[in-house]
């Protein structure tokens, strides 16, 4: 048997409140001893009580958060020029896109797991690749270059731990790190000698008198440290939208959308 009082009332009304109590303690020691206990809901504002009502049925407790969720991601790849030019003096630039799928979990301290597994067409134009000087390597002179053509597939599946802190209740930022596994099959066609026809490639008789190679990738599978950081929003807590900025093999920047249960 429980009592709720909404105010402190006087003697009076107290008075009346354990009347009541006692007519419903009564009451419910008439039921079978099975029977759940009988809440009795009182009303009191420093006038007199009133009798709100009788009910067998627990108040409903708030809803807790959300525990699972599923996104879905799309997300921009690639690898700065800047950064080839500290090995080729000559290339083409990377540039790919993504999508992928997670699911996440509530991790600890406030925290959530992300598992997640993605795609990305790994393919860069065809052309020029010459190997610059470093301390391995002496720099290729120009007859030397590879006529190169990258077709790659990136599918990568990891996990990462993500915090969130809030900037208002339906904002904030958030910062997280992972690790994954990267799988790349594709290939990769050189050709050892430039042609020096002006006819298009395919129609050069030069072109078809040269050595082309097709190689696989360097790393058919090479581990994955990913570190991200970017902004949430979530304008009610079954939905959020997630503004990714990091480094998972490749610089990338994108856009997750996801439903919590």
């Amino acid at each position: 048997m429980r009592l709720r009082v909404l105010a402190s009332p006087p003697f009076a009304s107290r008075a009346l409140y354990a009347l009541l109590l006692v007519c419903a303690s009564e009451r419910a020691g008439a039921d079978e001893p099975a029977r759940e206990p009988t809440l009795l809901l009182l009303k009191g504002d420093y006038g007199p009580a009133t009798l709100v009502g009788l009910t067998d049925e627990a108040p409903q407790s708030p809803k807790g958060p959300q525990t699972i969720s599923v996104g879905l991601r799309g997300r921009y790849a690639t690898i700065p020029d800047t950064l080839l030019d500290a090995f080729l003096l000559d290339h083409t630039s990377l540039d790919a896109w993504a999508i992928g799928l997670e699911v996440g979990i509530n991790g600890p301290v406030g925290s959530r797991w992300l598992f997640a597994i993605d795609y990305a067409r790994l393919a860069m134009p065809g052309g020029n690749f010459r190997v610059g000087k470093s301390a391995f390597t002496a720099a290729e002179a120009p007859n030397k270059a590879d006529y190169t053509e990258v077709d790659l597939h990136l599918i990568a599946i990891g996990t990462q731990l993500l915090w969130r802190t809030a900037i208002v209740p339906t904002f904030g930022v958030h910062y997280g790190i992972g690790v994954g596994l990267g799988f790349t099959p594709g290939e990769v066609r050189t050709t050892e000698v430039l042609p020096t026809c002006d006819a298009p490639v395919a129609e050069c008789p030069h072109w078809q008198s040269v050595t082309h190679e097709t190689h696989d990738a360097p790393w058919p599978v090479w581990p994955l440290i990913d570190v991200v950081a970017g902004f949430t929003w979530e304008p009610v807590p079954e939905f959020g939208l997630r503004y990714d900025f990091g480094f998972n093999g490749l610089l990338y920047t994108g856009m997750t959308a996801d439903v919590k249960f």
